[in-house]
């Protein structure tokens, strides 16, 4: 090998070596950019799923307290067709004793008496 093939193999050698040098420079600053892009997809995937789950708990809170408000307003029909009724019961049984106040007394008596036998048993 004469003095000019050793230079230009010397140049090939360093042409190859600045040329893999580029070469991988540009390789890592592809795997930046991958590395940003993925990133930014999983920031992405994570706020979506974060939005979605928080949309998903909101319709369940607003099912719940509509639910809640239902249930209230059936109580309250309820307990007012509960108080009437008592109240007419309270009302029937009062023209009960003003129509027969001697069976009304009677009857008052005979259940005291039942009421005190019980509580006087050892």
């Amino acid at each position: 090998m004469g003095l000019e093939e050793f230079d230009m193999t010397t140049k090939r050698k360093r042409n190859n070596t600045q040329d893999i040098s580029g070469r991988l420079s540009a390789l890592r600053g592809d795997f930046v950019s991958v590395q940003t892009d993925m990133q930014g997809l999983a920031k992405d995937a994570t706020n979506g799923a974060a939005n979605s789950a928080m949309k998903a708990a909101e319709g369940v809170a607003t099912r719940a307290f509509d639910l809640a408000e239902e249930a209230v307003e059936r109580a309250e029909t309820a307990a007012a067709q509960g108080a009437a009724e008592l109240r007419d019961g309270a009302y029937r049984v009062r023209d009960l004793m003003l129509e027969r106040p001697m069976q009304s007394m009677l009857l008052t008596l005979g259940i005291g008496a039942i009421v005190g036998a019980f509580l006087r048993r050892p």
